[in-house]
């Protein structure tokens, strides 16, 4: 495996892998951030347990995508690994109910933010290159800071990325507003949020956030964002300016960003954050693309 070469892995499982099995595989993703892996699960195995629902959330954490195998998913096994004689693939009895019920199981495990990411996580997605391709994922690290207080209390941190089915087209700063939403958000309380993104966020999520923003007068937030997605695009960057209308702050996270991040949202076992060649240079010419697109 050349380290200069992208892989993407994909397996079908008829079951998520075991702890032991787990503990090899985040083992070799960190060691070669070149590969991505993606695991359908046909069942998700002993899901009742926490020990095993931690489990899920560890492959989670070391950026393996973990999903249900879906109808298209069973197809193409069907057609790539079995022996089928020209038959087509015939779904069982309760085949959709089956599927929706463990796609929400998955969904509700890994629902709740990541602690923090591992080094390689944060090297290789955060990087603020100018060409960043191959890096089709956001991460989103966040804090919530209650305002009421003098100095402010700092009161929620975590780490979101995207979900584990991209066709829900739930991004990182959807599934922050979710939880957010459910779990933490009251009338009554002042928040300042600060998001650390590893992209802009998209139209879509732009829209959304800054409509969020419209009806909560109480919560403001900051966003830095290590690169800008599509900044040439005007639907992106339509998106920007209509988080910043609504009274967002949108800035390119700095070199002193990116330590901050290192220290709060990183498994570094005391290890000093390490920048990149480019990083400054890179910072001021980001710098001012967004300058430019906000005005």
């Amino acid at each position: 495996m050349p380290h200069h070469r992208r892989f993407q892995i994909t397996w079908f499982v008829s079951w998520n892998p075991c702890l032991p099995c787990v503990v090899k595989v985040t083992k070799f993703l960190a060691e070669h951030p070149n590969v991505t892996l993606t695991i359908s699960a046909a069942r998700l195995y002993y899901y009742q347990d926490r020990e095993w629902r931690r489990v899920l959330r560890r492959l989670h954490k070391a950026g393996a995508r973990v999903k249900i195998m879906d109808y298209k998913d069973f197809a193409h096994c069907w057609e790539n690994f079995v022996y089928n004689e020209g038959q087509q693939f015939m779904p069982w009895y309760k085949f959709d109910d089956n599927y929706a019920s463990l796609h929400r199981t998955l969904k509700e495990i890994l629902r709740n933010p990541m602690e923090a990411m591992y080094p390689h996580v944060f090297y290789f997605h955060f990087k603020n290159l100018l060409k960043a391709c191959g890096r089709n994922e956001s991460w989103l690290c966040f804090t919530v800071d209650v305002t009421e207080h003098h100095p402010p209390v700092s009161w929620k941190r975590g780490v979101f990325r995207n979900p584990v089915d991209p066709e829900t087209h739930c991004h990182a700063e959807r599934c922050f507003l979710s939880w957010f939403c459910d779990d933490i958000l009251s009338p009554n309380t002042n928040y300042q949020v600060t998001w650390y993104t590893s992209w802009s966020p998209c139209p879509e999520c732009a829209r959304e956030v800054a409509e969020f923003l419209a009806r909560h007068s109480n919560v403001k937030l900051t966003i830095f964002t290590a690169r800008l997605y599509h900044f040439w695009n005007t639907d992106y960057q339509e998106g920007l300016c209509s988080l910043s209308q609504e009274g967002a702050s949108v800035k390119i996270m700095s070199y002193k960003d990116f330590v901050s991040c290192w220290k709060n949202f990183v498994y570094s076992d005391d290890e000093p954050f390490k920048p990149w060649k480019g990083l400054k240079t890179n910072f001021r010419l980001l710098k001012t693309m967004l300058r430019e697109i906000l005005q």
